[in-house]
């Protein structure tokens, strides 16, 4: 098993990627191999539905069938590092 961070665009928010990095570091420390997959920003046309609808899609188009999905959001809930690393534990198995 491995863990794959996938985002949308880089450089827009610093704060986010900052969190990245951390994550990634924090990551890499491990026993799971991670990878980072960027996918670029769709460009805005007026219509901000559109934008998230498009990276949306794309987002999911990168999900296979048998693969975990947690989507990070700041306005998310926040587990503990003992709830998420049960969760991938489980999601190992």
């Amino acid at each position: 098993m491995k863990a794959v961070l996938l985002r949308v665009g880089r450089g827009k928010v610093r704060w986010a990627d900052q969190a990245v990095g951390e994550y990634l570091k924090r990551m890499r420390g491990g026993q799971l191999p991670v990878e980072e997959l960027l996918l670029p920003t769709t460009r805005f046309r007026g219509d901000v539905e559109a934008v998230r609808a498009d990276e949306a899609g794309r987002i999911l188009d990168k999900v296979k069938s048998r693969d975990r999905l947690i989507a990070v959001d700041e306005r998310g809930a926040t587990p503990s590092t003992e709830e998420l690393a049960g969760w991938v534990d489980a999601s190992a198995r």
